[in-house]
C-alpha cells in the first residue's frame, strides 16, 4: 500500500509540474486566463481553445498538455488501484475510521496510514510522526503556541487533504 501512495504522490507532483509549465508558457505568450478559479473543467478547456501562432510554441503547448492528459489518467488509475485494495488492507477499518474526520478522504487516509501505521492505536506517536503537536514555550506568566513543527515525517506532513 506504501508503494501505491507514494507512487500517486509523485505523479500528483509531476501534475502540478506540469500544470505550472503550461501555465509558464501561456504567460509568456502574453495570455491571462480571464476566470477565477484554474484548473477546473473550464480552465482546462481554455488552453486548447487558443490559437498559437508560431508552430513550435504550438508543439511545446501540445506536448505540454498531452504530458497533463496522461498524468491525470496515471493519477486516476492510481487511486483506482488504492481503492481495489483497501478492502484487503489490514488496516482497512482504520481507513473507515480517519474518514469520518471532516475533510478526510479515502485517499488521504491511505496515505497517512501507509506512512505511519494505525495512529488511532496511539495518538500522542501519531502526532509526533506527523510533526501535528504544535511547539508550546512556557513563560512565566503565559504560554506560547507556535505553529505545527517540521519534526516527524515528512511525507505524512505533505499529504494533501482535500475534501472530495
Amino acid at each position: 500500500m506504501r508503494a501505491l501512495a507514494r507512487a500517486r504522490h509523485l505523479v500528483k507532483k509531476d501534475l502540478q509540474g506540469k500544470r505550472q509549465q503550461i501555465w509558464s508558457l501561456m504567460l509568456r505568450l502574453g495570455r491571462i486566463y480571464p476566470g477565477k478559479t484554474t484548473w477546473g473543467p473550464g480552465h482546462m478547456r481554455w488552453p486548447s481553445a487558443q490559437k498559437i501562432e508560431y508552430r513550435e510554441q504550438r508543439i511545446a503547448f501540445e506536448e505540454l498538455f498531452e504530458g497533463i492528459r496522461q498524468e491525470g489518467e496515471c493519477l486516476e488509475r492510481l487511486e483506482n488501484a488504492i481503492r481495489e485494495v483497501v478492502p484487503e488492507w489490514s488496516l482497512s477499518q482504520v481507513v473507515a475510521a480517519l474518514q469520518a474526520v471532516r475533510g478526510i478522504h479515502l485517499i488521504a487516509a491511505v496515505g497517512v496510514l501507509a506512512e505511519i501505521g494505525d495512529l488511532l492505536s496511539n495518538p500522542a506517536r501519531a502526532d509526533g510522526l506527523s510533526g501535528s503537536r504544535a511547539l508550546r514555550k512556557l513563560d512565566r506568566y503565559k504560554v506560547k503556541r507556535s505553529g505545527v513543527t517540521k519534526a516527524g515525517h515528512g511525507r505524512a506532513r505533505r499529504i494533501s487533504w482535500p475534501q472530495k
